[in-house]
């Protein structure tokens, strides 16, 4: 499944995800507004929404993505000095540990092949994150799909939203969600759903 199967959409439609970050992105960039200087890591980071708004609040991103085709489009639509792209799969970033303040995967965890690599990524997330830092993860649960929006081999990974809160076992969770919600990707028009765990957690210790 390459690039989480979205390449098509992004050739044919720059900001195929809009241009509107995500709500608990938002919520965790107020949390951790400040004086000092801030660093976020957007693993998955798509076209770029989420790494823009952060870039605007004042975060220094590294934004990677493994396809180069939304990395390009990002480029384009959010030119921002405040923002590092960098193709890459997301599996692997391996360090420096403890370096950045918040930590986001907003939509790109379903896309690997197991559970045993979206532990692998959960675990990277956390030993990235500072001590007093922050995690938003997005990722399709195994609640309701409906997956006719998407091409015919596009096979997510799909984990109960209880696994995903015990990944973040010793984290202060702020909030989380377990919702089935509508879809529909600009370049077919196609009607469909998802049901996604959300949730932002504060690492402890």
């Amino acid at each position: 499944m390459p690039n989480g199967g979205y390449d098509e959409g992004y050739s044919k439609c720059p900001c195929f995800w809009g241009t509107e970050p995500a709500e608990m992105v938002i919520e965790a960039a107020s949390l951790l507004k400040g004086p000092q200087s801030l660093r976020a890591l957007d693993l998955g980071c798509g076209e770029g929404k989420n790494s823009a708004a952060l870039a605007e609040a004042g975060f220094s991103v590294l934004a990677i993505d493994k396809s180069e085709i939304a990395v390009g489009n990002a480029l384009r639509a959010f030119p921002s000095a405040r923002i590092a792209w960098l193709v890459a799969d997301l599996l692997a970033i391996t360090g420096p540990k403890d370096s950045f303040d918040l930590v986001i995967a907003t939509g790109s965890l379903h896309c690997l092949e197991s559970e045993s690599q979206i532990s692998s990524a959960v675990d990277r997330m956390k030993s990235l994150t500072k001590i007093g830092g922050l995690n938003v993860l997005y990722s399709f649960n195994d609640g309701p799909q409906d997956m006719k929006g998407h091409a015919d081999d596009f096979s997510p990974t799909l984990l109960p939203h209880t696994r995903y809160l015990q990944l973040y076992r010793g984290w202060d969770l702020l909030r989380s969600s377990d919702i089935t919600q509508p879809d529909r990707h600009p370049h077919n028009e196609v009607d469909h759903h998802h049901t996604i765990t959300r949730l932002l957690a504060r690492r402890l210790r």
